[in-house]
């Protein structure tokens, strides 16, 4: 099965995953992370650890991005309530919040709209404000992200709202096998 995500998106989940792998396998084996395990670093022990880092240190943001790709890499959902923080920092990573949802639903067929819906009644965002589009002035990918982020505010799928705001910048197809979807 073929599915079209953005280039930058799939790039920036790819690499952090194997970041992350990478970080978990310094973790030195006496440390009580390691009690009971066969001493090896997946991604389903890399969630685990980096949700214990994140709960004691909740603004860092390498973190939270390990987390959101190791989420996204599995299809398990929550990435959009993991990226508020950063949305509320800077307006920019709205795009990553819908690309998340828009990533779960390609992959997966689940409908997610809903935690987009929560994500963006966290941010509190006015998205009909007139000063919304003026902060993405030239950067079509944010521009889209708004554009969604009304439409399923105002009840559409993921899938309508991104069909009707046009297409992503993707230039490539990610083969996976079925076994990954």
């Amino acid at each position: 099965m073929a599915v079209i995500v953005e280039d930058v998106f799939a790039e920036r989940v790819a690499v952090t995953v194997k970041r992350a792998l990478v970080l978990l396998d310094a973790v030195p084996r006496h440390h009580p992370f390691w009690d009971h395990t066969n001493g090896r670093a997946t991604e389903f022990k890399a969630r685990h650890w980096f949700a214990r880092v994140l709960a004691s240190h909740p603004h860092d943001n390498d973190t939270r991005w390990i987390l959101v790709s190791l989420q996204l890499n599995i299809c398990d959902f929550g990435a959009e309530a993991l990226l508020v923080p950063l949305v509320r920092q800077d307006l920019s990573n709205l795009r990553w919040m819908v690309g998340a949802t828009e990533w779960l639903f390609e992959f997966s067929n689940a409908d997610t709209s809903a935690a987009l819906r929560a994500a963006l009644d966290d941010l509190g965002l006015d998205l009909d404000s007139p000063s919304l589009p003026n902060s993405a002035s030239g950067d079509r990918s944010l521009q889209r992200s708004i554009e969604i982020a009304r439409r399923v505010m105002a009840g559409a799928h993921i899938f309508a709202a991104a069909r009707d705001a046009g297409s992503i910048n993707a230039t490539r197809r990610i083969d996976l096998p079925r076994s990954q979807i």
